[in-house]
């Protein structure tokens, strides 16, 4: 069977969702169309053709729609928007559909990463229940978490599992931040400081010990990791995530940097608290450490790992406890 290309991608146009694939070879495809993440006969025939894109426009009761293009001589795949579109919360997404070094894809529907989810709203708590979640894994620090608790989302269980913890512990909430940060820049360059902090975050780390132990048990699977804007705590969380289970550098800084354009999307609807930060240079710099990621960040992360062990399969059994066995078991069950 041969595979598709990395073409193959959905988009949202208003309320309409549009599937795009590569029909540069003429060949006929079949497009179907899903509430559930797989592939199991009950998707429903939207339509066939060569042009390399389908539309549906159609109302499922806010349910989340998965498209199955199917064409001769390649095995189906399926394909989503990335982005789950909430009221109150940024950034939410689902980590499916990128492709291992192995060829194959990220199974979706069963790993996703926020932002707050505080503010969600009584329609976001229908949709995300309509995810099937099992498990939130909340990485902020306690105080966040009391100034800004969760929505609760009924059958849902919540895990707080704060990701920096002990003698690097921080509030990382914005109201914390605008207190700290005069006395952070006097300790050197914040961005360079942010950097420093990924590097320490990625060994032994408890939370993503717990985010581990979740994909191994299964049965708290799906599950949504989140932090405050959902790009530092839970962007490492997800890199890690996707590096073991053999998602190419380039695919997880991508994925990683894309906070920057979700977050941006949510800026008419969510309160800049930088704005009322009278010095500039303050102001500019809380900003972006409250709405933006940057390369650097994540590459010294990865330095630092790779400063250390010789592979990331070699890394992630001396830190987080999974064998070469371990690793492989969670690929066949979370790659398709």
């Amino acid at each position: 069977m041969r595979g598709w290309s990395e073409s193959v991608c959905c988009h949202r146009d208003g309320d309409c969702l549009e599937v795009v694939w590569d029909g540069s070879d003429g060949i006929e495809t079949e497009v179907y169309y899903t509430t559930r993440p797989e592939i199991d006969g009950t998707e429903k025939f939207l339509c066939r053709g060569t042009d390399g894109s389908a539309c549906l426009c159609i109302q499922l009761g806010g349910e989340r729609v998965y498209f199955i293009l199917r064409r001769e001589g390649y095995a189906p795949v399926m394909v989503a928007e990335r982005l789950v579109v909430l009221e109150g919360a940024c950034n939410f997404r689902d980590l499916g559909g990128y492709r291992s070094s192995d060829g194959r894809r990220v199974k979706w529907g069963r790993l996703y990463r926020a932002g707050s989810l505080s503010g969600l709203t009584p329609a976001d708590v229908r949709h995300i229940g309509a995810l099937r979640l099992k498990t939130v894994l909340d990485y902020r620090s306690p105080g966040e978490a009391e100034r800004h608790p969760d929505r609760p989302i009924p059958g849902v269980r919540y895990l707080a599992v704060p990701a920096v913890s002990g003698d690097y512990a921080i509030d990382m909430s914005a109201e914390n931040l605008m207190r700290k940060l005069p006395e952070l820049q006097k300790m050197g360059d914040p961005a360079v400081l942010v950097g420093q902090g990924y590097a320490r975050l990625v060994f032994g780390n408890a939370a993503y010990r717990e985010m581990f132990a979740l994909m191994r048990a299964g049965v708290g699977v799906p599950f949504v990791q989140h932090c405050t804007s959902g790009k530092d705590r839970t962007g490492l969380g997800a890199a890690l995530l996707l590096l073991m289970l053999g998602v190419p550098e380039e695919t997880v800084r991508a994925d990683y940097m894309a906070s920057n354009r979700y977050i941006a999307g949510c800026a008419t609807r969510m309160p800049d608290k930088s704005a009322s930060v009278s010095d500039p240079t303050l102001r500019a710099a809380l900003h972006d450490l409250m709405t933006r990621v940057h390369e650097r960040y994540l590459d010294t992360a990865i330095g630092a790992i790779r400063g250390k062990y010789d592979s990331f399969e070699a890394f992630f059994a001396a830190e987080y406890g999974l064998t070469a066995a371990d690793q492989a078991a969670l690929r066949d069950r979370y790659l398709e």
